[in-house]
């Protein structure tokens, strides 16, 4: 499946995030307490109200918090109708998406692009700030030149659009996968140059 939509071509911009250390254990803790700053219901509601208000740990604590299952047929259905330009249907289709899964990366893209070829721009710009907050938070957990510092991403997919976003041309690159604590890792290997992504298949608590 293609994952490099026309809009993730607007986010190659200088990465100047810094990668910082991931505790899942910690942000288990604090989304889970009600008098935590970071309480998943807090952060969840300043993301859908304001969610260019949201700094960079709370972005980090609701996209590796947030429990996330997205339905694989609507999925499908979003695709195949961006695909065929149909983008009211498709927008439909993320919009319930969304409702239950805020953080979805590949929905916020392709409601973000549809957006984008309507023409809509107050709508481009909340989607497409809320997948920058949560790009940026991928991006700083790690640099992905070792296991230890490897970037890490919710899902095969999100790993993808990753791989858009730092310009990786996954087709023309060699992949190995082996087990990590969380889940996985997969090196890639651009013409002798790795690049270390761990997927935490178990982080969701």
């Amino acid at each position: 499946m293609k994952k490099n939509f026309t809009l993730i071509t607007l986010f190659l911009f200088a990465i100047l995030t810094f990668s910082q250390n991931v505790n899942l254990e910690e942000i288990k803790k604090s989304i889970s307490n009600p008098s935590s700053d970071f309480y998943l219901e807090k952060i969840i509601t300043k993301y859908k109200g304001l969610p260019s208000q949201l700094d960079s740990i709370e972005a980090r604590h609701l996209y590796y918090g947030k429990a996330s299952s997205v339905d694989i047929k609507k999925s499908n259905e979003i695709r195949e109708n961006f695909k065929k330009e149909d983008y009211k249907t498709a927008l439909e289709i993320a919009e319930i998406i969304l409702k239950e899964n805020p953080t979805d990366l590949e929905t916020l893209s392709i409601i973000s692009e549809c957006y984008y070829r309507l023409q809509d721009s107050n709508n481009l710009n909340y989607y497409s700030t809320q997948f920058r907050k949560l790009i940026d938070a991928v991006l700083s957990s790690g640099d992905g030149k070792t296991e230890k510092t490897a970037y890490l991403a919710n899902s095969v997919t999100d790993e993808y659009i990753l791989l858009a976003i730092l310009q990786k041309k996954a087709f023309e690159m060699k992949r190995f996968s082996k087990p990590s604590k969380d889940g996985m890792y997969d090196v890639w290997d651009d013409n002798g140059k790795k690049l270390y992504i761990s997927i935490i298949y178990n982080m969701k608590f």
